[in-house]
């Protein structure tokens, strides 16, 4: 069995007392106190401005304080959110559920996604003011994991055709290429990433029952996480990296690059929301139960504190 240091590459800090300025995922042994030690995000939920117009299937983009809600389903308009209330912005040029995302509100690619029943390859740039079509995907999709925090580097993984793909493309901000695939093929996952080469996916659909796999990208090949604790599709998520993320659908859980664990539920449980944001400060708009979606938004604040492991 592996071992930390063969993991992080040095070994753990013995300290006769905690670091008064620990980071999130700093790890040392206490040995006044004979306890192995580590920081976690520990956070919670709280209401936000609500959407100007219900909404399911749609896209996020942006962080938490500058966000897009993009599209979905049976309407083709973009809100922005400043922190506090959405705005109605330009509408995309074809109306999409289920696309994917990457960028900012002054900069943003909005791209896949289905016109039902059929799924599309379309990709549109967004400049602050309007959108712009691009080239397309390569192979049209729904239901994928897309992610990046640019317009010009993002990636798409997975997705729904005719049947689930593995396939992933990378965008460079002139045209799209086919990369290496993951390693299950599945659709409607949680997915996201500080960039198109350090990327996570967690949960989806497989064929015939809910996921629970999880993988990162290192801008070369994918690999399988452990497991998220409840299997689940339509996920929504706000990883940072390929090392800690964050995924929700009524139950959130957190990734702190080793496993996965139950935190603070969303306080109007739901699926299909439009997510944004990083691990630490996400948000959550939109989504069902409703037939024609929800208004509801949610902000995710994450406040640094101290787990214990007491070794006997």
């Amino acid at each position: 069995m592996a071992d930390y240091k063969g993991i992080k590459g040095f070994k753990v800090q013995s300290l006769a007392s905690d670091p008064s300025n620990a980071v999130e995922g700093q790890v040392w042994y206490n040995t006044t106190n004979a306890a192995l030690k580590l920081t976690a995000g520990v956070g919670s939920w709280a209401s936000g401005g609500a959407l100007n117009t219900a909404v399911q299937k749609a896209t996020g983009i942006g962080i938490q304080t500058a966000a897009l809600s993009v599209s979905g389903q049976s309407t083709a308009k973009c809100e922005q959110y400043d922190g506090s209330a959405w705005t109605e912005v330009g509408d995309v040029n074809q109306m999409r559920e289920q696309a994917s995302g990457s960028g900012t509100t002054t900069s943003g690619l909005f791209f896949g996604g289905a016109t039902p029943p059929a799924v599309t390859a379309e990709n549109e740039s967004w400049n602050g003011t309007s959108w712009t079509e691009e080239a397309d995907l390569n192979t049209a999709r729904r239901g994928s994991g897309g992610s990046g925090a640019s317009a010009t580097a993002a990636i798409m993984s997975t997705g729904y055709t005719t049947a689930n793909v593995a396939n992933v493309e990378t965008w460079n901000g002139t045209s799209w290429t086919e990369t290496s695939d993951v390693n299950t093929a599945r659709r409607t996952l949680a997915s996201g990433g500080a960039s198109s080469t350090a990327a996570i996916i967690a949960g989806g659909y497989e064929p015939g029952a809910n996921s629970a796999k999880a993988e990162s990208w290192n801008a070369t090949s994918w690999t399988e996480l452990s497991n998220i604790n409840t299997a689940r599709d339509y996920v929504a998520g706000a990883p940072t990296t390929s090392a800690i993320g964050l995924i929700f659908t009524g139950v959130t859980e957190y990734f702190d690059g080793s496993t996965w664990t139950e935190v603070a539920d969303l306080a109007t449980p739901r699926s299909r929301v439009a997510s944004a944001g990083t691990t630490t400060a996400a948000l959550a708009s939109g989504g069902v139960p409703p037939p024609s979606g929800l208004t509801t938004t949610e902000e995710w604040t994450v406040v640094g504190t101290t787990k214990t492991v007491t070794i006997s």
